[in-house]
């Protein structure tokens, strides 16, 4: 096979991509794991979120939104997302989300101030919180289905799978996309979508392009059945804290928001294990902010990365420097929340088309970056540190 495209990455952003683009010319995804959506895509807690820091992740979390509440006929038999509302609570900062509420209100998504958040999630016991907002259109994901969704549409018009290949470097020649180089042979192309997660910027420095986008590693727990569940019922967010919890399975999927910086290794395997800190930085902020679900032993935890571009907006379209080199890559926290309008956006761009609900200008991946970030190890917004971009875990540590 020849193909007119290859997507680096079969999670999903890159099946987002792939769908967007079904029928138009030969497509060829190719991942090192040997299922789709088997790191970042299967490794989080599938809370499509809308009311986030930045507006370009707002924009591509409301096109997603708009999306799942009518997604097609690929969908049939499954069920990628339902409509449970949402709580979003502020700890510390009222002012903290103010852009972000005047934006969504601008667009018309319902939101209401309330003073009781615990009649909606009465695990909240008694904590003070300095505001809180319910979400009542906000939607639950199941992401495997969505990810089904995605790869039945994408394959049933000719998109073709090479699991399994790790891609080793991107071929370049003369300022212009020739292919990619794996462990057993060259494809060649014209057009690259670079959408592998933590990886992406691993590849492009491989190829000499100095594209930074920082994987940081996050815990996940998972309750077990709890008496708290409420089917259906909101998840819960203290965004200024940093802790959340989605009712799943009869219990909760809780995390304390934690960011380790951690480089993976070329190959697939991303999952990692909890720690005894990550625990007691879970419990602690759970006796706190979550008095209800403090008494739980999690019956399953995990860790997995979340890939940020240092400024927490995306790479999204096409390299300035590399013909034929696009990006879906840096989707940090909101991989699952964005990949549809991520695949909408790069679908829309690579046909010559113009997106009136987004500036490619902002999510270029060849806008400055500046040389340092802030980063939240306990998850905390007020209790980050600032470090060089490309700083190891071992050099923060010392």
């Amino acid at each position: 096979m020849h193909p007119d495209l290859v997507i680096v990455g079969a999670g999903l952003a890159g099946a987002s991509v792939a769908w967007h683009l079904r029928g138009q010319g030969k497509t060829l995804m190719v991942d090192q794991g040997r299922q789709v959506g088997g790191e970042a895509s299967g490794q989080n807690a599938g809370m499509l979120r809308r009311l986030g820091e930045d507006p370009y992740e707002r924009r591509l979390a409301h096109r997603s939104h708009l999306f799942l509440c009518d997604p097609g006929e690929d969908w049939n038999g499954l069920e990628p997302s339902t409509q449970t509302g949402a709580l979003m609570l502020l700890a510390h900062d009222p002012h903290h989300l103010s852009d972000a509420l005047s934006h969504l209100h601008a667009i018309g998504v319902p939101i209401e101030e309330i003073d009781s958040p615990q009649e909606r999630a009465p695990f909240l016991g008694n904590t003070p919180f300095c505001k809180a907002f319910y979400l009542p259109e906000e939607r639950s994901t199941n992401p495997g289905d969505l990810l089904s969704g995605l790869m039945r549409g994408a394959t049933r018009t000719g998109t073709e799978l090479n699991l399994g290949t790790t891609v080793q470097k991107l071929l370049i020649e003369n300022g212009k996309i020739q292919g990619i180089q794996t462990e057993k042979e060259h494809i060649y192309c014209d057009r690259v979508v670079l959408a592998a997660g933590a990886w992406s910027s691993i590849l492009a420095e491989r190829s000499g392009l100095a594209r930074p986008i920082v994987p940081l590693r996050r815990s996940l727990f998972f309750t077990g059945p709890h008496s708290q569940f409420i089917k259906n019922g909101p998840w819960v967010w203290v965004d200024d804290a940093g802790i959340y919890a989605r009712p799943f399975d009869g219990g909760f999927l809780i995390s304390p928001c934690d960011e380790i910086i951690d480089w993976p290794e070329m190959g697939a395997g991303s999952w990692g294990k909890t720690t005894r800190e990550q625990m007691q930085s879970l419990s602690q902020k759970s006796m706190r902010y979550f008095p209800g679900l403090a008494d739980s032993n999690p019956q399953k935890s995990w860790t997995g990365l979340r890939s940020f571009v240092p400024d927490r907006r995306p790479f999204l379209g096409p390299d300035q420097e590399v013909e034929g080199l696009w990006w879906a890559a840096g989707l940090g926290g909101f991989g699952l929340s964005c990949s549809i309008g991520v695949g909408e956006a790069l679908a829309t761009w690579m046909r010559g088309e113009k997106t009136p609900w987004l500036d490619p200008r902002m999510v270029s991946p060849n806008r400055a970056i500046a040389s340092k970030w802030l980063i939240r190890p306990g998850g905390d917004i007020h209790q980050g540190r600032l470090v060089r971009v490309g700083a190891s875990q071992k050099e923060i540590s010392k």
